[in-house]
């Protein structure tokens, strides 16, 4: 599994083509937990999309953080 943790510039979709739908930013955001926006990629290696040229994800708040911890962890 590759997990895309650059949550301001992602690019991994970008490098492997592909197009998620959804992105950290929705679990974060609470409308997603982690597990419904992992997408799979070339070869079938499971990919876990951050959002690309969102300023707001690279500047998290306290409780966004805490939440996208919680969500890693369930």
């Amino acid at each position: 599994m590759l997990i895309d943790l650059d949550l301001g510039l992602a690019n991994i979709d970008i490098l492997l083509g592909i197009h998620p739908e959804y992105t950290l930013q929705d679990v974060i955001e609470g409308r997603k937990e982690v597990k419904e926006i992992i997408v799979e990629g070339p070869e079938g290696i499971k990919i876990v999309p951050a959002s690309s040229g969102i300023e707001d994800m690279a500047n998290l708040n306290a409780n966004q953080k805490e939440h996208y911890i919680k969500a890693s962890v369930d």
